[in-house]
């Protein structure tokens, strides 16, 4: 036979050195395949992040710039309305001087009339004949005079001084909102420039400030700021002038370089704020950004060298053992044991060494799981048991639920229907006999829509709520009138007590402070009382109905002339279900609910409720609800 090409003479070499060579292929691969690539991008990356902070850099410089102007603007518009106020000349020119020395960013003062005259200025010591239009047909005077509001002129030369400058102007108004005369003041471009300068990276990396029509504002060259450069003819101040934000390169006349820059526009004023570095500098800090990560790369390649010798060693050292052992109990008729690989091992060399020794232990690990599944069976059904009598709980509470549900619905609705009921046959009988409606009919049908709003209250709280459990009632408290509330509540109770020939009496504190408290809420127990009241009273007798205002508490008493309660009524009275020994006079029902709904409002409310006894005499059931709250 011949000998072995290249792909047999290397399959046959050992393990360990065939891992190593696997290793370091796939590791370095990738790296020699999207090289390129990963060096674009990351080249990319870089540029993103200069980009990025040319961009803050702008957008940075551009909200100080905003605040200086707004906060001169505010100061000139605080200046008009004094000068507004109807001042004397002196002390007119005492404020314009004294105004000037204060803000020394105003480079000077000057007041207009209506007529575009020059009245004074900061900036002259006298006006010459020559001097006193010198605004007349100025852009900001006609601009501010015609739209009524302060304008912002463009960068210029003054009037007054002949040096570049930024006019503010602010309209004073008359009595009658007319404009009577204008305020003129000059920017001072120094702490502009101040702002700029604080801006400033690299060799000669700078920034660059341009007014609302592309003129040099602040600018490294100075000459440019003297002669107000324009720079509109340049993309980067077109794209600020339209109000953009971004990052973009141009050629830069006065480095006479590529440039990346940051712009901005400043929001309101329509000024724009560059911030350019030659593309050189740029490309610098990215060609040692990417270097550095050049380094890590290699750094990483060794480190993946030296992991890929480490783990051709962990392989192939236990399955060299391995198979050396193996070849050792074959020469021995299969006497001895297997060395174990030790824990430090890839999985698939534990799993071989654990599935050997398997085949011996097996069959004892079966049993003894069998064992323990018999053991854990009857476990098991019972806390099936245990759940399923749990479910029958919830199952059981939820159909009290129910009950309980229907039980209020019921106790609750009654009420507002019976005096729907009422007048209803009060305005059917006054039809029949008279043919006419009855004079009150306006205040029957108020009634009518508010019992009509109580139940929608009520049922939108049972469905909402009180469904799943008595403690999810909740209350919304506002300012409640408690004896406008009590008129009201007799006032849908009185046909019911006409009915049984029981009179309803009030005697109500008309010194009683207002309470916060959920009036819906309130409304259910003071219906419930007198209801019970009238429910319970013989006929021809008359329940009262009282307010009074005890320390920081307010507090209603509902009594009747009844049979009272007894001593094993008390107990239970104010409890759910509860059946008293008494019956109602009228042979009306009741689900034992009321006093139980009514404790538990007040009680959210942080109030008591009680019953005063007086067997054979009657009782008086009382809640108390505390001021303020």
């Amino acid at each position: 036979m011949g000998k072995p090409g290249l792909p047999g003479r290397l399959l046959r070499r050992p393990l360990n050195q065939l891992l190593l060579f696997a290793f370091v292929l796939v590791a370095v691969m990738p790296l020699a395949l999207l090289g390129y690539r990963l060096y674009q991008a990351a080249w990319d990356d870089a540029w993103r992040e200069v980009y990025e902070k040319h961009r803050l850099l702008a957008m940075n410089l551009a909200s100080p710039l905003q605040l200086y102007v707004k906060d001169h603007q505010t100061m000139l518009a605080m200046l008009a309305n004094r000068l507004g106020e109807h001042p004397t000349d002196a002390e007119i020119v005492d404020l314009l001087r004294d105004s000037s020395t204060i803000l020394p960013d105003f480079r000077n003062l000057s007041l207009l009339s209506r007529d575009g005259e020059l009245i004074y200025s900061t900036a002259l010591a006298t006006i010459a004949p020559g001097q006193r239009r010198l605004f007349a047909r100025d852009r900001v005077f006609l601009d501010t005079l015609e739209q009524g509001r302060p304008c912002l002129s463009r960068m210029r030369y003054s009037p007054l001084t002949d040096e570049p400058a930024i006019l503010m102007s602010q309209p004073i108004f008359g009595d009658h909102g007319r404009i009577k005369a204008l305020l003129l003041a000059e920017l001072n471009i120094a702490y502009i420039e101040q702002l700029r300068r604080n801006i400033h990276f690299g060799d000669r990396g700078h920034s660059a400030i341009v007014d609302q029509a592309g003129r040099v504002i602040a600018h490294p060259n100075p000459d440019w700021m003297r002669e107000i450069r324009d720079l509109s003819h340049l993309s980067v101040v077109r794209k600020m002038m339209a109000g953009q934000t971004g990052v973009t390169e141009f050629y830069s006349p006065f480095v006479k370089q590529d440039m990346v820059a940051g712009f901005t526009s400043v929001p309101g004023i329509g000024w724009g704020v560059m911030v350019p570095q030659p593309k050189a500098e740029v490309a610098r800090q990215v060609n040692a950004l990417l270097f550095t990560n050049l380094g890590w790369a290699l750094a990483g390649l060794l480190l993946a060298i030296a992991v890929a010798v480490f783990m051709s060693r962990l392989i192939s050292r236990p399955l060299c053992q391995l198979a050396t052992a193996a070849d050792n109990m074959v020469r021995n008729r299969f006497r001895g044991e297997l060395p174990s690989p030790g824990r430090l091992v890839p999985r698939e060399i534990g799993q071989l060494d654990d599935a050997l020794h398997n085949l011996i232990s097996g069959l004892l690990i079966s049993r003894h799981r069998l064992e323990q599944l018999n053991e854990n069976l009857q476990q098991r059904v019972d806390e099936a048991t245990a759940r399923l009598r749990e479910t029958n709980e919830q199952l059981e509470a939820a159909l009290r639920r129910a009950d309980e549900f229907i039980g209020f619905a019921r106790h609750d609705l009654r009420k507002p229907l019976a005096v729907i009921r009422d007048i209803i046959d009060t305005l059917h009988d006054e039809l029949r006999i008279t043919g006419k409606p009855p004079a009150d009919l306006p205040e029957l049908l108020d009634l009518i829509r508010r019992s009509d709003d109580y139940m929608q209250d009520i049922v939108n709280d049972f469905l909402g709520e009180i469904v799943l459990h008595e403690d999810s009632i909740t209350c919304e408290p506002v300012a409640v009138d408690l004896n406008l509330l009590i008129r009201f509540i007799v006032t849908s109770n009185r046909a019911y007590a006409e009915r049984k020939q029981i009179t309803l009496h009030t005697e109500l504190d008309e010194h009683l402070p207002e309470i916060r408290a959920d009036d819906t809420r309130i409304t259910q127990v003071i219906n419930n009382l007198i209801d019970n009241a009238i429910k319970y009273s013989p006929l021809g007798s008359t329940v009262t109905i009282r307010t009074r205002h005890t320390g920081n508490r307010v507090c209603c008493q509902v009594s009747d002339e009844g049979p009272g309660l007894t001593d094993a009524d008390l107990e239970k009275v104010f409890t759910r279900f509860a059946r008293l020994s008494n019956r109602p006079t009228g042979g009306e029902t009741s689900t034992g609910l009321g006093l139980a709904i009514c404790r538990r409002i007040v009680e959210l409310h942080g109030g008591e409720i009680g019953v005063d006894n007086n067997p054979g005499r009657g009782c008086t059931f009382w809640f108390c609800l505390p001021v303020g709250r």
